[in-house]
C-alpha cells in the first residue's frame, strides 16, 4: 500500500495545482484502485466534506496553501510498487484536465459522496467516511 503523501508528490510532479484538485485526484486514484483491484492504493480514507471527498491527513499537510497553487514536486516519490506511477498517469489522464472546482462538482454527482453525506445540508461540515465498498461498487459500474 502506498503512502498518501507519496501519491500527492507524484501528482504534484505532473504540475502545479490547488489543494482541492490534489485531494480529488487522490480520491479518484483510491476509488479506481478499489474498483479495479479490490485493494486500497493508499493508507488513507476519505470523508464527505462540503467540497467533496477529502483525506484529512492530506488536508492537514497542505491546508496552509488554501486555494493557491501548490509548488510542483521535483523529486522522485518513493513507491512500493513500480506499477503505481503507470496507474497514477492513467488517473491524471482521465481527471487532470479538470480544475479543482470541476472535480468537486463531478464528485458531488456521484453516489459514494452523496451516500456518505446523507442528510447533511449543502455546504455544512460533515466528517462521515466515504465507504470503500461504495466506491468500489460505483466505479465498477462505470466500466460497463
Amino acid at each position: 500500500m502506498e503512502d498518501i503523501f507519496e501519491v500527492a508528490k507524484y501528482f504534484l510532479s505532473l504540475g502545479r495545482m490547488n489543494h482541492k484538485k490534489l485531494q480529488k485526484l487522490c480520491y479518484y486514484a483510491q476509488a479506481w484502485s478499489l474498483a479495479l483491484t479490490g485493494r486500497r492504493l493508499m493508507n488513507t480514507w476519505f470523508e464527505a466534506w462540503a467540497h467533496g471527498p477529502v483525506s484529512p491527513e492530506l488536508w492537514y499537510r497542505y491546508k496552509d496553501w488554501g486555494g493557491l497553487l501548490i509548488s510542483s514536486y521535483e523529486g522522485i516519490p518513493n513507491f512500493k510498487n513500480n506499477q503505481t506511477p503507470i496507474f497514477l498517469d492513467k488517473i491524471f489522464l482521465l481527471y487532470g484536465h479538470y480544475s479543482g472546482d470541476q472535480l468537486e462538482q463531478l464528485t458531488h454527482g456521484e453516489p459514494p459522496w452523496i451516500k456518505a453525506r446523507g442528510n447533511y445540508p449543502q455546504g455544512t461540515i460533515c466528517t462521515n467516511t466515504i465507504s470503500e465498498s461504495d466506491m468500489a461498487e460505483y466505479y465498477k459500474t462505470l466500466l460497463n
